[in-house]
This record gives C-alpha cells, sequence and structure tokens, in this order.
C-alpha cells in the first residue's frame, strides 16, 4: 500500500507506481484477482491508548468491521 500525502511524492515514487500498475493490469489481462491483504491495521500509540481507557470504546472499536476498522487507522 502507498500513502502519498504530498503531490511531490507522486514524482519521486512515479517507478514504483508504474510497476504497481503493471502488475495490476498483468492481473486483469489474465482474470486473477490481486491476493487479499490479510494484515491486520495498526492504531496509532494515542489511539490504543485511548480504547485502553475506555472499555466501552473498545468494545465498539472491537466490533467494527474491517474495512471500517481500516479506514480508522489511515485517519
Amino acid at each position: 500500500m502507498l500513502r502519498l500525502i504530498e503531490t511531490e511524492q507522486v514524482a519521486d515514487m512515479e517507478a514504483i507506481i508504474r510497476s504497481y500498475l503493471s502488475e495490476a493490469m498483468r492481473y486483469a489481462v489474465k482474470g486473477l484477482k490481486a491476493p487479499k491483504d490479510t494484515t491486520q491495521p495498526g492504531f496509532p500509540t494515542e489511539r490504543v491508548d485511548a480504547l485502553a481507557a475506555d472499555p466501552e470504546m473498545a468494545e465498539a472499536s472491537d466490533n467494527l468491521t474491517r474495512g471500517r476498522a481500516k479506514a480508522m487507522s489511515l485517519t
């Protein structure tokens, strides 16, 4: 996964981005699906500490769908 924060990073990472796109196009031509990402999202230390301090919030966080949990880790 690439995380681009500033537009200058796109030019700096052009070769990597093109490589990823080429791989995705090869998968599409062959009719293959990309390998499923099974990694658990990592949370910032502040979030982990906040959830440790509030059991009710921790339970709500544990009940999030995988997609929502991943989205929360990106913010």
